[in-house]
């Protein structure tokens, strides 16, 4: 009997660090899917403890982007997905600037794909998940 207690007292321990991570999880998608609002890629690179310039080239890399005219484009398999968005500025009158934000559902896309590939949001990790509960 003590034994299976024994057991059954590592498996409760398990399942509660394995709960932990899927609500670090859950929290991560709520904040996602609760924002109707699309993003610059800074503020997602900052999510994963990178900078808009890397996170660029490691998409540009994944062939999911390439850059044209100074502004990010997506590759065909992915423009109708509703991952970006296009915005345009004024600099002046006879001058316009366009960038791409990310949509929430393109958000979601690269949480995704960057999780296939070993990388996580910071708010994932182990050595910092402790600081998400604020």
């Amino acid at each position: 009997m003590l034994e299976t207690l024994a057991e059954e007292q590592a498996k409760n321990k398990r399942l509660a660090a394995e709960n932990a991570v899927l609500s670090v999880k859950a929290k991560y998608y709520d904040a996602i899917l609760a924002s109707s609002e699309s993003l610059p890629i800074t503020q997602i690179a900052k999510d994963y403890g990178m900078s808009a310039v890397t996170l660029n080239k490691l998409l540009c890399d994944m062939d999911i982007q390439f850059k044209r005219c100074g502004t990010w484009i997506l590759y065909q398999d992915y423009t109708d997905k509703g991952y970006t968005q296009t915005k345009t500025f004024i600099i002046n009158e006879s001058q316009t600037k366009s960038y791409t934000t990310w949509t929430q559902k393109g958000r979601l896309f690269l949480y995704n794909l960057l999780k296939a590939h070993g990388i996580v949001p910071m708010c994932e990790r182990p050595e910092i998940s402790g600081y998400i509960s604020r």
